[in-house]
């Protein structure tokens, strides 16, 4: 599980891909009249699949599915990544596909296929190190969205994030006691410096995943 886990956090630990693919997310994101009456359902419905949803990574030809239980619109096509990365795609996943996904569906010739359940999708214990996706990398998404949006100096676009995280808070049981998602907030809303809101560290049992590593390392 180890090595997968380094290659995701190659992708979301890394600032500028990171950002590279939420401007990515942004500019095709799929809405529909029912679902996003405006543009803070749209906003919400993104955040919620980032922080709280399941992650389920699904391969396609072209793109992974990861985010919001393997959703496709936030997929992440091949072509953003780096060639490095690319290598391990096809070097590692395609080439261990058998083993490593419980649903494939491949034409004659491999140029189409669909490749889900992956094995590390769900794992024995809840923890955040021995997770295939840390909760950081969520946060650190979450944060960098809240950035770009504040950069834009629209106050229209700060106001509708602002409103989806308060819809967020309301409705998903996970927001309510979010001290990250408040914090992020609050410096939206001008209550601190909103480059300054912490990923971790929120609380005396806020911890780094590295550090929840080290302590069950010291008491085995």
């Amino acid at each position: 599980m180890d090595i997968y886990r380094t290659f995701f956090y190659s992708i979301f630990s890394d600032p500028s891909q990171r950002r590279k693919i939420l401007k990515q997310w942004h500019s095709r994101y799929p809405t529909n009249k029912k679902r996003h009456p405006r543009l803070a359902s749209v906003f919400e419905e993104f955040l919620q699949s980032i922080l709280y949803e399941p992650v389920k990574f699904k391969m396609r030809q072209t793109h992974f599915c990861f985010f919001g239980s393997g959703s496709d619109a936030l997929s992440v096509w091949f072509s953003w990544l780096t060639d490095e990365q690319q290598e391990f795609i096809i070097s590692t996943v395609y080439a261990n596909r058998t083993k490593l996904f419980t649903i494939r569906k491949e034409t004659e010739n491999e140029t189409q296929f669909t490749f889900d359940g992956f094995i590390y999708d769900v794992l024995p214990r809840n923890e955040s190190y021995e997770t295939i996706c840390d909760p950081i990398w969520r946060r650190e998404l979450a944060r960098d969205f809240a950035w770009l949006v504040v950069a834009q100096k629209e106050p229209f676009l700060v106001k509708e994030l602002i409103v989806a995280i308060q819809g967020l808070r309301l409705h998903h049981a996970s927001a309510k006691k979010d001290i990250f998602l408040g914090n992020l907030e609050a410096g939206l809303q001008g209550k601190c410096n909103v480059r300054e809101v912490l990923c971790w560290g929120t609380g005396p049992f806020d911890l780094h995943s590295e550090e929840i590593f080290l302590r069950r390392q010291q008491k085995q």
